[in-house]
């Protein structure tokens, strides 16, 4: 069996997707973003041959925390349990590292054991859960205002209130962009102010809450994501009432992410989102 991992090219794409796009029955988002991940500079993909005959995929993403991100990964289902996800992994990691990266992070769903076992075998350690949960009815959402999206003069005032939550230190620093996770830093939270995404609440006593939310998109799939949140509960319930109330995303779905165990878990299902599905993020860093 010889066996050959190299670049992707545009000529790939029709034999890939003869099985990519049979993958969770036919929903999957690859073969949207496709032709964008060939054209992104800020990343690579790369396809493995048996005998001449592509079989599997995958992409790592450059970001802007110095991280490197793999995803993307697709393998025929008559060439899996045969370590070629691995060597694309590899492959991936090779790249970025001569670009000077050396630590890589990816994210697959808790119910997936065959990726959670294909990952450990290359290296890679779980980090963190984030429960996601959904709202798809506004019927317990609470009303009223009272929430305030910030300005960059906010900014220092929210990074210090971030990264003392434990939702910060339980989620290792990082926000959602859509599955991805980023260093929720100086940098990254100036950027989202100005793309106003960043929403505060406060009250009388005092305390007060914030939570970073915006459109995401996966392929031709746009939704609602509040990807970090933390506070006072009260003011948090306040904060995901106000602005799912007032969106009309597609199918009227929402979504927060949230790292596992976190005390707002409570407060979500009071006003009536439930728990969706659990990610778990891996990270691996070079020597």
């Amino acid at each position: 069996m010889t066996v050959i991992v190299r670049e992707a090219k545009p000529s790939d794409k029709k034999p890939l997707m003869d099985f990519v796009t049979k993958t969770w029955g036919g929903h999957d988002y690859v073969p949207s973003v496709w032709d964008e991940w060939l054209r992104d500079k800020g990343g690579k993909m790369f396809v493995v041959e048996v005998d001449g005959k592509l079989v599997g995929m995958n992409r790592v993403r450059l970001l802007k925390d110095g991280t490197g991100w793999l995803e993307g990964v697709r393998i025929h289902p008559d060439f899996r349990g045969k370590g070629l996800a691995s060597l694309l992994g590899e492959k991936s990691m090779k790249y970025a590292s001569n670009l000077g990266v050396s630590t890589f992070r990816l994210t697959s769903s808790s119910r997936n054991r065959a990726a959670r076992r294909q990952v450990a075998k290359m290296g890679f350690s779980e980090v963190a859960r984030f429960d996601v949960f959904r709202a798809r009815t506004k019927s317990r959402l609470l009303r009223g205002g009272g929430v305030d999206r910030l300005s960059p003069s906010d900014l220092s005032k929210a990074l210090r209130m971030i990264r003392g939550s434990e939702e910060y230190r339980a989620g290792k620093g990082v926000y959602w962009d859509a599955f991805v996770t980023r260093a929720l830093d100086r940098e990254s939270l100036s950027e989202l102010i100005a793309k106003r995404y960043v929403f505060s609440a406060r009250d009388e006593e005092g305390n007060s809450a914030v939570a970073v939310c915006g459109p995401s998109r996966e392929g031709e799939e746009v939704w609602l994501q509040m990807s970090f949140l933390c506070g006072e509960p009260a003011l948090c319930k306040k904060i995901v009432s106000h602005l799912f109330r007032s969106s009309r995303p597609k199918r009227d779905e929402n979504f927060v992410f949230l790292p596992k165990g976190s005390r707002l878990s409570k407060s979500l299902k009071e006003v009536g989102l439930k728990k969706y599905f659990q990610m778990v993020v891996f990270e691996r860093r070079l020597d």
